[in-house]
């Protein structure tokens, strides 16, 4: 996805390597059609508000949307605010994707997942107040390793994930 040839290349048995070739110029041409908005810095500039929730700062930003930290003043909490780019939100079906999103995660009950506060919608912006979390995510956690995770301590760290995606695959079919 960086735009290198992988290394051990060569290695690849032959009847797999064009099929490599073919899924990594896939991955190039996915890269250069991907939005711009998606690849902006998150220290670009945010809105200070959004409905009642006032913003504090941009927790992350992936291929559906911008996670904000807000400030919720009548329940008097922090949030995490999932906000769609209005691209996603043009048809009907990417806003009956996320309505599904917010309806399925808010049925959730579950210690190692985020809680579903409210969603709604704010004029033609779309929301979902969660839970807002401090700390890193995992991904950030790992890069920030010196060391290697130890084998008891990446066990239980896939048991809990395990044990939160099995509950949600579970209750899949409720939604």
């Amino acid at each position: 996805a960086a735009g290198e040839t992988p290394a051990g290349l060569e290695r690849v048995p032959p009847e797999l390597r064009q099929r490599l070739q073919r899924g990594l110029a896939c991955l190039e041409r996915l890269q250069q059609l991907r939005p711009q908005h998606a690849r902006a810095p998150l220290d670009q500039a945010c809105p200070t508000r959004i409905g009642r929730f006032e913003i504090r700062c941009p927790l992350g930003r992936g291929g559906f949307g911008i996670v904000y930290r807000a400030y919720d003043p009548v329940l008097c909490r922090e949030v995490a605010l999932k906000i769609p780019r209005a691209d996603v939100l043009v048809d009907d079906g990417g806003r009956a994707r996320f309505e599904q999103e917010a309806r399925a995660a808010a049925g959730l009950d579950h210690p190692n997942l985020v809680p579903v506060f409210e969603a709604g919608r704010l004029g033609p912006i779309c929301f979902i107040a969660l839970a807002y979390c401090p700390g890193s995510d995992l991904a950030t956690w790992f890069r920030q390793r010196k060391a290697p995770v130890r084998c008891l301590d990446a066990a239980r760290l896939v048991r809990t994930l395990a044990r939160a995606i099995h509950y949600a695959q579970d209750r899949k079919s409720v939604v």
